[in-house]
């Protein structure tokens, strides 16, 4: 499997020469086919595997990557959909608090509190009994940059002067890239890449960024 691959330990070499801490993501879109096939991640079989493939992952690699990402954005792979309310009525508040808790608290919930929101349980109830959630299941979170106006550097700074246990932050994205059904209209990258030369210029955001 891929943690058996040489590369992969001689990046991880390089970039501890170099002083770069790396960090290593376990899932970022891509799961199994047959594990999609037998139901993804509804299955509560994905997760065994999932956990099975950790294990193997952190045997080969050990202690090399400083960190590790379990679901890179955790909400794509289970909802990737939002609405916006149209008016300031009661219907269009909650819906705003429904949104608010299937995207944001049902993920930051288990990371702060160790629990997920009693009101997202009850909304789900119908569909859902969360029976799969187990022991240990409320550990983990994904965090995601933006490289453009690199609002998000100032208020994690804000954070670690206000008291928050900050050990790492992770800026997406290097590079301008293409950008899934985005193409190249979205230029997240601290570094801009121009698409005709491929030169490279630091924008602001990446002097923020060493700053």
């Amino acid at each position: 499997m891929a943690a058996h691959h040489p590369g992969r330990h001689r990046l991880l070499d390089e970039l501890h020469g170099a002083g770069i801490a790396p960090a290593t993501t376990l899932h970022h879109g891509d799961l199994p086919q047959v594990l999609e096939n037998a139901g993804g991640w509804a299955d509560p079989a994905t997760a065994e595997r999932f956990g099975e493939y950790a294990a193997v992952v952190a045997e080969h690699l050990g202690d090399r990557p400083t960190m590790a990402i379990t679901l890179n954005e955790p909400w794509c792979a289970a909802y990737l959909g939002r609405f916006l309310p149209a008016t300031a009525s009661p219907e269009d508040a909650d819906a705003v608090r429904q949104v608010d808790g299937l995207q944001d608290r049902v993920v930051i919930d288990p990371v702060l509190h160790g629990r997920y929101p009693a009101d997202v349980l009850e909304d789900t109830a119908a569909v859902t009994g969360w029976s799969f959630v187990r022991d240990g299941d409320h550990k983990g979170a994904d965090g995601h940059g933006d490289g453009a106006a690199s609002p998000w550097v100032g208020a994690v700074a804000a954070a670690v002067d206000a008291g928050a246990d900050v050990r790492g932050y992770l800026v997406w994205s290097l590079l301008d890239n293409f950008e899934w059904a985005h193409r190249y209209s979205q230029r997240s990258g601290i570094v801009h890449v121009d698409p005709e030369t491929q030169a490279r210029t630091v924008k602001d955001s990446g002097g923020g960024t060493q700053r």
